[in-house]
């Protein structure tokens, strides 16, 4: 079912038109709308009993009201043009006048209530916009997902200010030993060994994790032009799963 118009004034007299410019000025602004799926990653909905003033007019969905559009991967916006609620990569410019997040040019009237992060068919982080504190929608992303640097995702900065970029290998030993590609970005000058785990296979206690640190990690691992390499000789861990955290500056 779509959403539907409430305020549809027709103006008598004196009285009621300062009635109605009352209303409506009291009303700008407004916004009791929720989203479905909120705590999954299912594609969102506008809820039930949800209500918003959208340029001048008070809009309200009785039942579950989907919502339209076919965006890109990426932060992905809602906004409700009339009475249709409709999915967009643009991002939105606060109006003043309009005491809210609307779009520009063709989409002015075409007000903002949410956004999430969209992959394939994962929609997730999603947040019911009121944008009284946020002065850019993406930012609430941004400090949800992580800090990025041209486009990568960060762990952190250096007291130079480089940023540090880490990433965890997983898989399992070709008996004592693995020779793995370096990740996109890392290389034999750059990569920094933070830790490594691997699980005995045999033993006193098969299943449980050895944990690497400090000076055991080099007696481990080499890095070589163009492969890392764990190397053990111990048979306890032959064919055991490792997780190998590495980071880059």
């Amino acid at each position: 079912m779509a959403m539907t118009t409430m305020t549809s004034f027709s103006a008598g007299d004196v009285n009621l038109t300062a009635v109605m410019a009352a209303e409506t000025q009291v009303m700008k602004g407004y916004n009791a709308l929720t989203l479905t799926h909120m705590s999954d990653t299912t594609v969102p909905a506008i809820a039930a009993g949800s209500a918003i003033e959208v340029n001048g007019v008070l809009v309200q969905s009785l039942t579950e009201t989907a919502i339209s559009g076919s965006p890109s991967d990426g932060v992905v916006y809602i906004y409700i043009n009339g009475t249709t609620p409709t999915f967009t990569n643009t991002a939105p410019t606060w109006s003043d006048l309009k005491q809210g997040w609307y779009g520009t040019g063709g989409s002015a009237n075409y007000r903002y209530v949410a956004s999430c992060v969209k992959a394939t068919a994962s929609y997730t982080l999603k947040d019911v916009n009121t944008f009284n504190t946020a002065s850019n929608v993406s930012n609430i992303v941004n400090l949800r997902t992580g800090l990025q640097h041209n486009s990568e995702y960060v762990a952190g900065y250096t007291l130079a200010g480089s940023p540090m970029f880490m990433t965890m290998l997983t898989g399992s030993l070709s008996g004592t030993s693995l020779s793995v590609n370096y990740p996109s970005g890392y290389t034999k000058t750059n990569t920094n060994i933070l830790s490594l785990i691997v699980q005995m296979t045999s033993g006193s206690v098969p299943g449980d994790w050895l944990v690497a640190t400090g000076l055991n990690i080099a007696s481990l691992i080499y890095l070589r032009d163009t492969t890392i390499e764990i190397v053990s000789a111990a048979a306890t861990i032959s064919g055991g799963s490792y997780r190998l955290l590495i980071a880059r500056f």
